[in-house]
């Protein structure tokens, strides 16, 4: 594996009805919003239900906060539902 890399687990669920994936990796951080709201909304018209996205706020991230703001902004309202939380904040 490389440092960065794109990691997807594939598990059956429901006798194989369906199939369910997590993905972690690292990707650039200027993501086209274009692309970012074809992604969202590809994920939620095949799950049938909101993407849930999580995002740290705190004073070292908010310049990273800023960019991915404007990607989350392309994407309808129905296709994401985006959680801000403060990291060490229960």
């Amino acid at each position: 594996m490389h440092a960065g890399q794109v990691i997807i687990r594939l598990r059956p669920f429901e006798a194989g009805s369906f199939t369910l994936w997590s993905a972690r990796g690292a990707v650039p951080t200027v993501i086209p919003p274009v692309q970012f709201r074809r992604l969202i909304s590809g994920l939620a018209f095949r799950s049938g239900w909101p993407v849930r996205l999580a995002l740290p706020v705190d004073a070292a991230t908010v310049g990273w906060l800023e960019v991915w703001s404007e990607a989350i902004s392309a994407v309808p309202e129905r296709h994401l539902e985006v959680r801000y939380h403060r990291r060490g904040a229960r």
